[in-house]
């Protein structure tokens, strides 16, 4: 049974909550806390699997009691009921909440982001995945992200097209504004799933603001010092998955889609690598003359518990990312434990991600060949494909190097 705890500091409002959700008594153990002080008493007794609070509450306020929960109950999912009618109020809450309703908001509204987030946990029933990414309130940003793309909003002969190309470089700035463009503040009808999507969606303001909020980036000189972790190679591993997903997509729906979650596949690696240092050697291939690698997801769950693409995808999910993209990113590295009869998501990134790998190898490596379910191509008639996906790659990859020299 869920444990969810209310948090408001109107009891007319907690008593509404209570007769309204009282269907889900059967599955949901829920709490209702009058005030910001009831709370914390509550929090410091016992863990919560769903904290809801309202931000805006005299004495101790809803940031205050989100953070709490963040800091002593990582796992738990945090949402925040915001009436806050500017964007950088809204920008500066994302580091404290996963997902934020705007005020006033309707049962069935809540209902169904509780519903979802209940589900989200018994598809991630693992206490180390939960922990891991409930920690992680930031991602490293690559080098100079912010001139880059304030450099981009700045100039005159700069377009949409010409910052989405910036940020679509980048995996914390393009998760960043994808959990923003799907919250109930930002968004109106459809999910966005890429990062050009989101610019047109958010406008250029908005883009300005996050730019400017420092707070929201975790510097990739946070991540401990590590000779055998190479940031810089895994984003650009990342982008290079992501060109090449839109590349081999079958359609433009699905090549938005799998571009994102190319880009985005690699988001655990970030946060294994701030919250466990300690275990990265142990996850990496670091053996003289073999190719860059990381552990396949056997040696991932006897190493950690967990893999990295179940923390990736976890965290996503948090921050209110499309189910596809998540499911992509989660099961980027095991694709058939998802059932498809079609080249989705999942398919896509998974070759993409071979196909990386491939490049940078410059030969066929057994490493590199165990990352591709050959089981997965056949079952889709899809090994003709193979060669030319790597010519494909190849040209990809050059031409980023061409780009990245000149």
């Amino acid at each position: 049974m869920k444990k969810i705890l209310f948090v408001d500091d109107e009891p007319a409002i907690l008593d509404g909550l209570q007769d309204s959700l009282r269907k889900h008594r059967r599955c949901w153990d829920m709490t209702f806390a009058c005030g910001g002080d009831a709370a914390i008493t509550e929090l410091s007794t016992k863990p919560y699997d769903v904290v809801v609070s309202d931000v805006r509450m005299p004495g101790i306020g809803g940031v205050d009691v989100l953070s709490y929960a963040k800091d002593h109950h990582p796992e738990a999912i945090r949402i925040a009921l915001t009436g806050f009618s500017d964007e950088d109020s809204t920008i500066k809450l994302t580091e404290l909440a996963q997902r934020y309703l705007t005020k006033p908001c309707s049962v069935e509204e809540l209902d169904d982001a509780i519903s979802r987030d209940s589900g989200l946990i018994d598809a991630f029933d693992n206490p180390i995945v939960q922990e891991l990414a409930g920690s992680a309130g930031r991602l490293p940003a690559g080098e100079n992200i912010q001139y880059k793309i304030l450099d981009s909003l700045n100039s005159v002969e700069g377009s949409i097209d010409d910052i989405a190309s910036v940020i679509e470089e980048d995996v914390a700035l393009t998760a960043k504004i994808l959990q923003l463009a799907n919250s109930s503040f930002f968004r109106r009808q459809t999910l966005v799933v890429s990062a050009r999507h989101a610019v047109t969606h958010l406008g250029i303001d908005v883009i300005r603001s996050l730019a400017l909020a420092d707070q929201l980036f975790e510097s990739s000189k946070d991540i401990p010092l590590m000779d055998y972790f190479d940031v810089g190679a895994i984003r650009k591993h990342s982008f290079l998955c992501s060109v090449i997903a839109k590349e081999i997509s079958p359609n433009p729906e699905l090549a938005s889609v799998a571009m994102t979650a190319g880009l985005l596949h690699s988001v655990g690696k970030f946060i294994i690598a701030i919250e466990k240092p300690e275990i990265i050697a142990s996850l990496l291939n670091v053996s003289e003359g073999a190719p860059f690698t990381w552990a396949l997801p056997e040696a991932e769950r006897q190493i950690l518990g967990c893999t990295h693409a179940e923390v990736g995808g976890y965290f996503l999910n948090l921050w209110g990312v499309p189910t596809s993209i998540v499911e992509a990113v989660t099961f980027h590295e095991t694709p058939t434990a998802v059932y498809s009869r079609e080249f989705d998501g999942i398919g896509i990134v998974h070759v993409s991600n071979y196909l990386a790998h491939w490049c940078v190898s410059k030969e066929d490596s057994q490493d590199v060949e165990n990352l591709l379910d050959r089981e997965l191509l056949e079952a889709l008639s899809l090994t003709d494909n193979e060669e030319r996906w790597k010519a494909i790659a190849l040209e990809l990859a050059n031409e980023i190097a061409e780009e990245s020299n000149s």
